[in-house]
């Protein structure tokens, strides 16, 4: 295994590198809160709904889910920051603190999805947008992407040296369109949205040039159960996914032709390595089972860019609690570091419906503390 995972890391690496001059995308990837409140760590739990985009083994590993609609918005912003919005003048004042600290955007998803006997099927609207600026939003530029996008793959069980192994693999086609928000239209944008002006925000959004098109993402994944012990290991995005664009106004994006755009667009290749520990309490755990996790992300974008290798490091804790309640009621607490920024999260189960969130930070820099984004995101779903 350890053979195994060097293999990987340079052979990602050789391929991030050949891609070092061209652009690189946002992952397809919601924002969901039962994973951003444990610190980001998925790798070795993945199951259901989420291991659609975080661990095709995952649909092998735990119950059958049907998840019939997920609705998941989220907010790039401090909580306690937007809470201190109380009319103009501290509104613009946020945005000036948010835009040039770590950045402001807001992001959506909605969603569906089937698994079960290790077959993975469902798909899902992904929008992300985000400004930055150095002093204030006069100089702010950013993007907002939306992605619309299929995944379907099956994972094989099997039982090797008295443990349970997963082994997944998807397919993930994807059309995307990007609408490029420049200072100038980023700065009309925020003036009206200071004024509450939807209307003319469409309108400038409509005028922003935009990218369009198709791209085809693998992820290989692989979870192996051991006692009360997990260990999973992801690549997402293998050999990066390229996307094939044209130019044409956002306005135009439902409408054929466009300029070619010969620059190649991708997804990076991501490798990522995960451990899990269901903690045994033996006759308490009908009222409250915790699990611990740990995962390192994008362990080859940390070689290749040089950034610190905290950044890598997720952890997490949940407490599922009231389990003798299940399955028809449940509640989790969950808590951990994202990068190295705590993060906190609360989850419910009644009859069908879960409802989730979470607060996070995430880095955008290098190293911890260069470019912190908080944000808080929300899923209300719908599942058997």
């Amino acid at each position: 295994m350890r053979k195994l995972i060097i293999f990987l890391l340079l052979l990602t690496s050789l391929i991030s590198l050949s891609a070092q001059e061209e652009y690189r995308e946002v992952p397809f990837l919601p924002v969901l809160p039962d994973v951003m409140g444990m610190g980001g760590a998925n790798v070795a739990t993945a199951g259901g709904y989420n291991a659609l985009f975080y661990n095709p083994a995952g649909f092998a590993m735990g119950k059958d889910s049907l998840t019939l609609l997920s609705a998941n918005p989220w907010f790039y912003i401090n909580p306690a920051a937007a809470a201190s919005i109380k009319d103009e003048a501290s509104a613009a004042t946020v945005i000036n603190q948010q835009l040039t600290e770590g950045g402001l955007g807001i992001g959506a998803s909605l969603g569906l999805g089937l698994v079960t006997g290790g077959l993975g099927i469902g798909g899902a609207v992904v929008l992300d947008g985000s400004l930055y600026g150095h002093r204030n939003f006069m100089d702010a530029s950013g993007d907002m992407t939306i992605t619309f996008g299929f995944v379907g793959g099956y994972a094989l069980k099997l039982n090797l040296l008295g443990m349970k192994v997963a082994l997944g693999a998807d397919l993930k086609p994807m059309y995307r369109v990007h609408a490029e928000l420049t200072n100038e239209l980023a700065v009309q944008a925020m003036s009206d949205i200071l004024r509450g002006d939807m209307g003319a925000v469409q309108e400038m959004i409509n005028q922003a040039g935009a990218l369009c098109g198709v791209g085809i993402g693998i992820d290989l994944g692989a979870i192996a159960e051991l006692s009360i012990f997990k260990f999973g290991l992801v690549i997402q995005d293998f050999a990066n996914t390229g996307f094939n664009y044209v130019r044409k106004p956002f306005s135009e994006v439902l409408q054929g032709g466009g300029e070619e755009v010969t620059d190649r667009y991708y997804i990076p290749m991501n490798v990522s390595i995960g451990g899990a520990i269901d903690i045994p309490l033996g006759p308490l755990e009908s009222i409250i089972d915790p699990t611990v996790q740990a995962d390192l992300r994008d362990v080859v974008g940390v070689i290749v860019d040089g950034r610190s290798p905290w950044t890598l490091l997720h952890i997490g804790a949940e407490a599922n609690l009231f389990k003798f309640l299940n399955p028809l009621i449940s509640t989790q607490i969950r808590a951990g570091f994202n990068q190295g920024y705590l993060t906190f999260g609360l989850g419910g189960h009644l009859l069908f419906m879960d409802l989730n969130m979470a607060v996070f930070t995430r880095e955008l820099g290098k190293h911890i503390g260069d470019k912190p984004n908080s944000g808080f995101t929300l899923e209300l779903a719908f599942r058997l």
